[in-house]
């Protein structure tokens, strides 16, 4: 396996933002799966959500968040979703809105490579598919281990006559850290492998590929990544300050200041679906650059300097 691409970071990148200002339909289809998913995940969860409107475990968890005590809100928390665990319209609610995101996921990211490769052959439905579902399922792992870390942390803390706060918190910020790293490495390798999958592959032979470029290529791949975590993370400081100004400016206004926040919001969104398309082309072009071997070297062949044969017969 050859070590260097014929393309570096750095055009990878700049290669991204070049290729969404000639195809913008390449941002604007991630606009309208992720926004269609947004709007049909809040409509059905709000709906479910009418389910425990003026319950006493709701208006006990907003007691709790009135107090700034986070041992209380978890423990609150948990109550309200044990009490969900009854109500089958929101567990309903939260399954459809899984399967609505890994079906509108699979189908914009096939469209969006399809166009970013310019090949329809290339990327097969089904494949990107079975990858967002398992992406799907480790987030529902996450939750899960997320929650059970939060009752394990809350049992432990509230075991004795006053709550233990130091308790709390020695055991849920090492058990949440675990769990956001290995979901989020987990997440990173399947959205690569989306990208490296091809058409007779199956998911793990498309994981495979991606383990391989970024065990390859590790500079590369965790370069593009961080450029992009870090324009983003600017990105969201710069919308924060925004609204928080705002905010301040318009406090007198309460559905102006409303109005401003969506504003800023769903622009934040668009900024980082834009950063988003843009990272995935950078991946494109560099599974291209190193999938093709480095051209041949030509080689001269030099001159032999004449032999002058000795005195006694030798040369």
């Amino acid at each position: 396996m050859w070590s260097s691409s014929s393309v570096s970071q750095q055009d990878s990148i700049t290669s991204g933002f070049r290729a969404i200002r000639r195809d913008p339909a390449i941002f604007l289809l991630e606009l309208v799966w992720r926004w269609s998913f947004g709007a049909l995940a809040f409509l059905l969860l709000f709906l479910a959500g009418l389910t425990i409107f003026g319950s006493t475990d709701l208006a006990r968890f907003l007691g709790a968040e009135r107090s700034r005590d986070p041992l209380l809100i978890v423990t609150a928390a948990l109550r309200l979703i044990r009490v969900l665990d009854h109500r089958p319209l929101f567990f309903a609610a939260a399954i459809v809105t899984t399967l609505l995101w890994i079906i509108l996921g699979a189908l914009g990211r096939t469209l969006g490579l399809r166009r970013i490769l310019n090949d329809s052959h290339l990327i097969r439905f089904r494949n990107i598919l079975a990858l967002q579902a398992w992406r799907a399922f480790f987030l529902w792992i996450g939750v899960a281990g997320t929650t059970a870390s939060l009752m394990f942390s809350a049992w432990m803390a509230i075991r004795g006559d006053k709550p233990d706060h130091v308790i709390f918190y020695v055991l849920m910020v090492p058990l949440l850290t675990t769990i956001g790293i290995f979901c989020s490495v987990v997440n990173w390798y399947l959205s690569l492998a989306i990208v490296c999958s091809q058409r007779k592959d199956t998911s793990g032979v498309a994981i495979q590929r991606a383990m391989v470029l970024a065990g390859s290529h590790p500079a590369a791949v965790l370069g593009i990544s961080a450029f992009f975590v870090i324009l983003r993370v600017l990105v969201f400081l710069v919308a924060f300050v925004v609204a928080v100004f705002s905010t301040g400016l318009l406090v007198a206004l309460p559905r102006l200041v409303f109005g401003c926040l969506t504003v800023i919001t769903l622009t934040y969104c668009a900024w980082a679906d834009f950063l988003y398309v843009c990272r995935v082309h950078a991946y494109v072009t560099l599974k291209s650059s190193v999938s093709q071997p480095p051209a041949e070297v030509s080689v001269v062949p030099m001159l032999e300097a004449p032999v002058t044969p000795t005195p006694n017969g030798h040369h």
